[in-house]
């Protein structure tokens, strides 16, 4: 009897020739052979090759399915990140702008009071919080309170937009770093970095504007019309102080106060880290969004008080000295002295006021950066929540 015998190699003809009965004394007779060799062999071999045929071709479609979707999931991660980018730098700006919307006067008094360095005390024109709001009032009316503003939402919101952006930025970049898929908190060393990278990078792009921002909240004027000193033009908007600062001082006047701004980035890196550490320790039993503690808005604003009165108790004479010398020098009095660097700005303020010359309008700013983070950092914790589905 003839049969034909298949598999996935080349088709053959198989003769099976029956040659003898089975003999039950005989093992060997009757067993069935194949040009010598016995149906039990062959059929094993073939069973074999058919097995690995079938292994190649879906060795072939494992590896295809497995650079498929390996692709699908680089692509998933890095719209996953750009949507994380996007998300950031949104809640940032929003939180950033409504926050400065919201204490701007806060900010016109402290500036003002800053840069008073008269030692007679009766020859300073402002003389505390309370008197001094009324005085911006009667003189300049309720504007007065709100000088400066196109600058200060500028730079606040572009600054916590990319602050945001670029601090999470770093943060998921030391995360992955890391290799090990822990998902565990960043360390405070980790956090520390991430914010100072952020602060860095943040404070070269916006120097510009808090120079605008400081001399533009500086200018008195009576009734709208003329600038309470003779000499001194006041800047009519954002765009003619940039463009009267760029022609007169130069990029120099544009990037003035840039040391101690720069010196400033540890305010920010501390407080962000104190408010990493709050939130952690607040949250060690809850579920994390991207690797982040997840947190409500009122527990976010008492973070963001916490960290920010702990980070200004710090950092705030730096800040009086970058006021004094962001200011317009050419509209104050001969005798008055001059800021031109930061460690000479420092050490004449110590010398001729003491200590508390460095804290020159502290009052108003604790006033106004203590709801102010609470404000930012509510805010960004719900743009964040609201904006997290909706997979930009």
């Amino acid at each position: 009897m003839d049969r034909v015998s298949t598999s996935n190699g080349p088709r053959r003809r198989v003769v099976i020739r029956n040659t003898a009965p089975p003999d039950p004394t005989r093992p060997d007779v009757g067993r069935v052979h194949v040009h010598g060799r016995d149906t039990a062999t062959l059929i094993t071999r073939a069973r074999r090759e058919v097995g690995e045929s079938m292994n190649r071709e879906n060795d072939g479609e494992g590896r295809e399915e497995t650079r498929v979707e390996t692709k699908g999931m680089s692509e998933r991660a890095s719209s996953s990140s750009s949507s994380a980018r996007v998300r950031d730098g949104v809640a940032g700006i929003t939180a950033g702008a409504t926050s400065t919307l919201v204490f701007q006067p806060l900010d016109v008094i402290k500036t003002r009071l800053q840069v008073q360095d008269e030692i007679d005390a009766t020859k300073q024109r402002y003389r505390g919080l309370a008197r001094g709001v009324r005085k911006i009032i009667a003189e300049e009316g309720v504007r007065g309170l709100y000088a400066g503003t196109t600058p200060a939402v500028m730079g606040s919101a572009l600054s916590w937009g990319a602050y945001f952006t670029f601090y999470n930025a770093a943060r998921r970049r030391y995360a992955d770093g890391r290799g090990d898929g822990s998902g565990e908190p960043l360390t405070a060393t980790m956090n520390f970095m991430a914010a100072t990278e952020a602060g860095i990078v943040t404070t070269v792009m916006t120097n510009p504007i808090w120079v605008i921002k400081t001399r533009m909240q500086l200018q008195r004027a009576t009734n709208g019309a003329k600038a309470a000193t003779a000499t001194e033009r006041p800047y009519a908007n954002f765009i003619d102080a940039f463009a009267r600062i760029a022609a007169k001082e130069g990029l120099g006047g544009l990037y003035k106060g840039l040391v101690p701004s720069l010196v400033l980035v540890s305010h920010g890196s501390i407080q962000f880290v104190a408010y990493e550490h709050l939130k952690v320790s607040a949250t060690l039993s809850r579920p994390t969004r991207d690797g982040s503690p997840d947190v409500t808005a009122s527990e976010a604003a008492v973070f963001g008080v916490l960290s920010k009165l702990f980070a200004a108790m710090i950092t705030y004479p730096v800040q009086v000295v970058r006021s004094r010398i962001q200011q317009r020098m050419d509209v104050r009095s001969a005798d008055a002295p001059t800021y031109a660097r930061f460690t000479q700005a420092l050490s004449q303020t110590l010398t001729r006021e003491g200590l508390l010359g460095l804290y020159k309008g502290m009052t108003p700013n604790i006033l106004r950066v203590l709801p102010s983070s609470a404000v930012t950092f509510a805010a960004y914790e719900t743009v964040t929540r609201l904006l997290a589905p909706s997979d930009l």
